[in-house]
């Protein structure tokens, strides 16, 4: 059985300094923690309600963005630091397949 997380932070800093990560060569660092999946989302967005109209006359959702750096985790064993980042959605936008 895993432990599922649906991360919310302040911003990618805090992420990191909560997650923790793993330096890749010639590369930006990645969020890392042994024993666990990361999908990083970052910002998440939600419909304003508003319908608008693009320039060839095809209407879409007007979307805004919801406050927070998102990340969610998949960890072999409980992880009761991330429980206070922990927004337990009933409906997640991502999941594990």
């Amino acid at each position: 059985m895993f432990n599922d997380y649906f991360l919310k932070f302040t911003n990618a800093a805090e992420a990191a300094s909560i997650i923790g990560t793993r330096e890749i060569p010639n590369e930006e660092p990645v969020l890392f923690r042994e024993g666990c999946d990361v999908s990083v989302i970052g910002t998440m967005y939600t419909r304003t309600g508003n319908i608008l109209t693009d320039e060839e006359g095809l209407e879409y959702y007007e979307t805004a963005p919801i406050p927070g750096y998102h990340v969610n985790m998949r960890c072999v064993s409980f992880q009761e630091d991330l429980v206070p980042y922990d927004t337990a959605p009933t409906t997640p936008a991502r999941v594990w397949a």
